[in-house]
């Protein structure tokens, strides 16, 4: 298990820094898979300094760490290895 902390800045600029330990584990990987649930299999690309993946922004609108009118929740993010890739949750 991994964290990491989603902060303010992360969910203006809709990414989803990955941890020192998921960065060793993807290596030189150009995508990764991440689940947020059992069943929501998805393939994000990973930039190209390996640090975090972008297109987050539908996720960070899910799970609440942003609202409709644009006001961000920072929280932490827990990691852990799930299948071919990452599970992925959100804790205050």
């Amino acid at each position: 298990m991994a964290k990491k902390f989603v902060s303010r800045n992360d969910i203006r600029a809709q990414i989803l820094r990955m941890p020192d330990d998921v960065k060793l584990k993807t290596g030189s990987n150009i995508s990764i898979v991440l689940y947020f649930d059992e069943q929501a299999r998805e393939v994000f690309n990973i930039d190209k300094t390996g640090t975090y993946v972008g297109g987050v922004i539908r996720i960070f609108k899910k799970y609440r760490l942003v609202d409709s009118d644009g006001q961000s929740f920072p929280q932490n993010s827990v990691w852990e290895e799930f299948q071919d890739g990452f599970m992925v949750k959100f804790r205050p």
